[in-house]
C-alpha cells in the first residue's frame, strides 16, 4: 500500500538533517536519554524556541552529556558532573541550595533527569570541529529561565506559559 505525503511536508531539499546552528537560545527539553549512544551517555533532546539567530526556531539539538566515572582523573570528573548539575539547574530539577545541603551531609545528589522533558531554560551552542566534522555543542553555558546571565536572549513568550515545571521534586521530602 503506497504512503501519501501532503505537498506542505514535502521538503525543500534533501542535503541531510537541518540542525540548529551556533547561538543562545531559549530551548524546551523534547526528550531525554539516561543511557545512550556509544558510552552510556546522557542524551537530551531540544528544541529551539527562539534566540539570539531567529531563523534556528524550530530546529533540534542533541546534546549528549558524559558521566562521572572512576576512569576519569578527578578534574574531568568534577566537570562531567559540573555541566550535568547546571543542565539540573538550568532546567529546575534541583537548586544551588539544595546541592549544598546534600554536600554539607556528605552526600551527592540523585537526579532524575527525565523529568526535564517539557521543561526550558537558556543555553549557548558553540561550532567545534570533531574528527574533521563541524558540528554544535553546548558547553558550561546553561542558566534557568530569568536568570542574568540569559538577560538578553530573546525568549518564546507564548511557549513560557506552556512549560512543563509540574513534574514531582525529584529529592522528594529530604527539605
Amino acid at each position: 500500500m503506497p504512503i501519501n505525503f501532503d505537498c506542505d511536508d514535502v521538503p525543500d531539499n534533501f542535503d541531510g538533517f537541518d540542525k540548529c546552528g551556533p547561538g543562545t537560545f531559549h530551548f524546551q527539553v523534547t526528550a531525554v536519554q539516561e543511557e545512550g549512544g556509544n558510552k552510556g551517555e546522557l542524551i537530551v533532546d531540544l528544541e529551539a524556541l527562539a534566540g539570539t539567530d531567529a531563523t534556528q526556531a524550530g530546529k533540534p539539538h542533541r546534546e549528549y552529556f558524559t558521566k562521572p566515572n572512576s576512569a576519569q582523573k578527578k578534574e574531568a570528573r568534577v566537570n562531567t558532573a559540573k555541566r550535568m548539575m547546571l543542565l539540573a539547574l538550568a532546567t529546575k530539577l534541583t537548586t544551588e541550595e539544595e546541592i549544598a545541603a546534600l554536600k554539607k551531609q556528605g552526600k551527592g545528589p540523585s537526579i532524575d533527569f527525565t523529568l526535564a522533558v517539557g521543561r526550558q531554560f537558556v543555553g549557548k551552542l558553540m561550532e567545534e570541529e570533531y574528527q574533521g566534522k563541524k558540528r554544535c555543542k553546548m558547553g558550561f553555558d546553561l542558566w534557568p529561565i530569568g536568570h542574568p546571565k540569559a538577560a538578553g536572549v530573546p525568549l518564546n513568550e507564548g511557549m513560557l506559559s506552556k512549560q512543563g515545571d509540574a513534574s514531582p521534586n525529584p529529592f522528594g521530602d529530604c527539605f
